[in-house]
């Protein structure tokens, strides 16, 4: 799903996958600015905690079997199921949210639900991404 104002590019050098073609995301990059404020983590905390999202992700890097934890996420190189490695940097986390399925982390399913990007707005995506990253230390 591509939001308004946003564009995806083919990545060719990578293998063919008969299933799903390897997609760039440049969401974040490409996304049109909102009101020019920026996420706040305090937000961020009580929305992780009214949508659900610490029933499958911890914030003090114990592990679950659904989702990974939170804590140490932001800057971290995370490695794939696909075999390749991203850094979980802004926009890593933003279509981690808005895309849950286009990159998924090694050692877990696809499970996390897809519908974020239509219930929530920038704003909100942008708290939940602060949120996640005050929890890197």
């Amino acid at each position: 799903m591509v939001l308004a104002g946003q564009r995806e590019l083919r990545v060719e050098d990578r293998p063919a996958d008969p299933v799903r073609p390897r997609v760039l995301d440049v969401r974040v990059a490409a996304r049109p600015a909102h009101d020019g404020a920026e996420g706040e983590p305090a937000r961020g905390q009580q929305l992780a905690e009214a949508q659900g999202c610490l029933q499958c992700h911890t914030t003090d890097g114990s592990l679950t079997a659904t989702g990974p934890t939170w804590k140490g996420l932001a800057g971290s190189v995370r490695p794939l199921t696909d075999g390749s490695e991203v850094v979980a940097d802004d926009t890593y986390l933003f279509n981690s949210i808005v895309d849950p399925r286009s990159q998924i982390v090694e050692g877990y399913e696809a499970v996390m639900p897809v519908f974020f990007a239509d219930q929530l707005d920038e704003q909100q995506i942008d708290d939940l991404v602060e949120y996640i990253k005050s929890l890197a230390s």
